[in-house]
């Protein structure tokens, strides 16, 4: 007997049927071909949301964060203090805000870095032009000084030397006819001088000076604070961090060597110490003219020296230096002084009744002359040309172009001559209210003061008198210029002359030549001698 729904076990097959392919993707057991050249459009897969794909992305640039923060911070890990698991700080969104503060404050650092080094050095380049106001500066261990701008007008002129030279017109110690007018009504041979005196206040300045500052057994030092403001103050700290700058003279300061050499030899500087001492101050000579002039470079000159040349009469025209010429061709202008800058001033003779502050440098002094010969070669007493007479001809009628190259220029301020000298024109000296202009005999600058150009000292292999001739056009003939003579033991003393092409008795070790007091030199001073009761 058998159930209704059985089926007898004969009729069911041994092996199941083989089994059709199914597409798992899709409900329908094939899919119709897809037509060529039709691309899938949203409507067939659907427009991603824009919430999921920024968040995508905001997830993707966190990884990438995460990644680089964990490179920088496994970077250095096991070597010098950073500990052999790495600074990887913490992980998450904590970790990433807070690496950003970090960055955003190391990148604000850096930035302020940048603009104060950067107004630094610009505030530095521009530190020479600031024009400080014009008082006295009362230093611990050093006589008063009279710091910022001011002048020596119309200083006498109480030396006048040119018989080095023939014609004496080749010297002269009045301004060039150029410049003549500037002075006026002055006399041409009373030029107008124009001082700025600096303080190097840095603090490498002050510790190099502390064992003079710093002794309380001289003279106490002087210091007036007035209370300011805070915008005040601030504006002085930026004007005292543009003053701190390195001083770099221009020409080069001379030797100790030669400066202990001529001190002895020539200045008459009476302390055992003849180079005197380094100070904290630095001078200029500034020129009031619109045009400068413009100082020409000495190069030195490769050249056989007469005692290693087998030749007994070397090339000297060789050594000349080329001539000296304007930008457009003609020749540069003549002049009687030179514009050093930030010279360091020394200290002489402290204590004593020659003390004084002083430097010296070198320059090219240059003349425009019509005539270099003597108008009768038999007779020394006439030999000068009219005009070429108190300073030289003018450039527009001048024939030749003669220059004195290693021209010493020599300054001296006495600190102890208040008693015994006066201001010229003055009976005591009274505060200018414009200092840096004040041209009215003797000028704003309150010291007794001593200035000299004379041919003592200088680099000898470039030290001569030399001259070039002109053409019509104001310009110089090139190869054109000759050597002239010059006798610097006149009217005194020559002490260690420099050794020259044909002759050499100087002796190096000395530490300088031309020594003594002969030769041309001019001198003028803005103070006179007085007897009081």
């Amino acid at each position: 007997m058998s159930s209704g729904g059985a089926i007898p076990m004969s009729s069911v097959p041994l092996t199941p049927p083989a089994r059709r392919p199914i597409n798992l993707n899709s409900g329908y057991p094939e899919l119709p071909p897809r037509q060529s050249g039709i691309n899938p459009v949203g409507e067939h897969y659907g427009v991603p949301p824009m919430k999921a794909k920024k968040a995508e992305t905001k997830r993707k640039r966190h990884e990438k964060e995460d990644a680089v923060a964990r490179r920088a911070g496994g970077w250095w890990r096991g070597r010098g203090c950073v500990p052999d698991s790495g600074c990887y700080g913490r992980s998450g969104p904590e970790g990433r805000k807070r690496r950003r503060w970090y960055l955003g404050l190391i990148i604000a650092l850096l930035s302020m870095i940048v603009v104060v080094v950067t107004l630094a050095t610009t505030l530095h380049r521009k530190a020479n032009t600031i024009i400080e106001p014009s008082q006295w500066l009362n230093l611990t261990g050093f006589p008063p000084i009279f710091l910022g701008l001011s002048t020596v007008a119309a200083p006498v002129n109480i030396r006048t030397n040119t018989g080095c030279v023939f014609p004496a017109t080749k010297w002269s110690c009045d301004l060039p006819k150029e410049l003549q007018s500037s002075v006026a009504p002055s006399l041409s041979n009373q030029p107008n001088f124009f001082l700025h005196i600096q303080w190097d206040n840095s603090s490498s300045a002050n510790s190099t000076f502390s064992n003079v500052t710093g002794n309380t057994a001289l003279i106490t030092r002087h210091s007036v604070v007035n209370p300011v403001s805070s915008g005040q103050f601030i504006k002085r700290v930026l004007l005292n961090a543009r003053q701190i700058v390195t001083f770099v003279p221009s020409p080069s300061p001379p030797s100790i060597a030669e400066s202990n050499f001529l001190g002895n030899a020539t200045d008459g500087v009476v302390s055992d110490n003849k180079a005197g001492e380094p100070t904290p101050f630095y001078i200029s000579f500034l020129s009031n003219e619109t045009s400068t002039i413009n100082k020409r470079q000495l190069k030195l000159l490769e050249r056989q020296s007469p005692q290693n040349s087998t030749d007994p009469f070397p090339n000297i025209t060789s050594i000349i230096p080329p001539p000296s010429l304007e930008s457009d061709g003609t020749a540069s202008p003549a002049n009687l002084l030179p514009f050093p800058s930030q010279q360091p001033i020394r200290l002489y003779d402290r204590g004593l009744p020659t003390e004084h502050y002083g430097f010296y440098t070198y320059f090219d002094r240059s003349i425009f002359l019509k005539s270099i010969e003597r108008l009768n070669s038999s007779d020394l007493d006439d030999g000068e040309v009219p005009a070429d007479r108190n300073g030289g001809a003018e450039k527009s009628e001048a024939a030749f172009r003669c220059t004195w190259t290693q021209t010493r220029f020599l300054v001296q301020m006495w600190t102890r001559m208040n008693t015994t000298t006066q201001l010229l024109n003055s009976t005591q000296h009274v505060a200018s209210e414009n200092p840096a202009a004040d041209l009215k005999q003797p000028g704003s600058f309150p010291y007794p003061t001593t200035i000299t150009t004379d041919r003592h000292g200088g680099d000898s292999s470039l030290k001569m008198v030399y001259c070039y001739e002109m053409n019509s056009r104001e310009g110089l003939i090139a190869g054109s210029g000759k050597l002239n003579a010059e006798n610097r033991a006149f009217g005194g003393l020559s002490f260690n002359p420099a050794p020259s092409f044909f002759s050499n008795s100087s002796d190096p070790s000395l530490g300088g030549f031309d020594g003594g007091t002969g030769g041309c030199s001019c001198q003028w001073s803005n103070f006179q001698s007085v007897t009081r009761a």
